[in-house]
């Protein structure tokens, strides 16, 4: 496979799984910066979690960030405290409606995977996984400006 076809097959393959797992959350009526933030939380392991570290760790400005958070908030889906270590700074926690969404959601994702990975040997998925979390380092150094 040449690298344009590996590329476009990733874009391609991105696009799809996002409007996929977009129907899971279609009765919400979320955003894609909403529905993102969501999705992290739900797999963040240590919460709360500070709002300016989910906008370095999803690649959103701080400002998003905080839109997101305030329409989160609205739907009862995220609740925010003050950092009692800094008092600037809010801690982002999920409520027990995120909590059952996320129960729920567990449950859509992990049959579209099984679809998505069905009649296929866990030799070669370990192999793809592999491979895409290295050209996922390798992006993540091309946008650091780092060259190998």
């Amino acid at each position: 496979m040449k690298q344009k076809e590996l590329g476009d097959l990733i874009i391609f393959l991105a696009k799809e799984l996002k409007w996929e797992t977009e129907k899971l959350f279609k009765e919400m009526n979320m955003g894609q910066g909403q529905l993102m933030m969501l999705l992290f939380l739900m797999g963040e392991r240590e919460l709360p979690i500070r709002q300016d570290l989910i906008a370095k760790k999803i690649g959103l400005n701080k400002a998003n960030v905080s839109r997101n958070i305030s329409k989160l908030k609205s739907k009862n889906l995220v609740s925010a405290e003050q950092d009692p270590e800094d008092s600037r700074k809010l801690l982002i926690h999920m409520t027990e409606k995120s909590e059952k969404l996320r129960d729920d959601f567990a449950i859509g994702f992990r049959k579209m995977q099984d679809q998505l990975t069905f009649d296929i040997p866990e030799k070669d998925l370990a192999t793809t996984c592999k491979v895409l979390e290295k050209i996922h380092m390798n992006l993540d150094l091309y946008r650091r400006g780092e060259e190998r």
